[in-house]
């Protein structure tokens, strides 16, 4: 993984995710798990993250709202525990 020990700017990562749903909204489409993990891990995002995020977001039940910030904050603190374990 390129720059796997460049830190994510959490406020930027937050910015892109809020822009990828407007825009979403926008054109009246859903948003793939994969574009949401993207939006906040850019270059960091990979296959492993992406298909554990859809399958967490999956069994996510529906009464329970996830906000972006929680989002943001979830999939940081993952990124952070991969780059710990390497």
């Amino acid at each position: 993984m390129s720059g796997e020990n460049e830190e994510i700017d959490a406020s930027e990562a937050l910015a892109r995710l809020n822009r990828l749903f407007r825009e979403s909204a926008a054109e009246g489409r859903q948003i793939p798990v994969e574009s949401i993990v993207e939006a906040v891990l850019q270059e960091h995002a990979d296959d492993d993250i992406k298909n554990l995020m859809t399958r967490v977001l999956e069994s996510q039940s529906p009464e329970v709202p996830i906000t972006n910030s929680t989002l943001v904050a979830s999939l940081m603190r993952f990124h952070k525990w991969r780059i710990q374990q390497a």
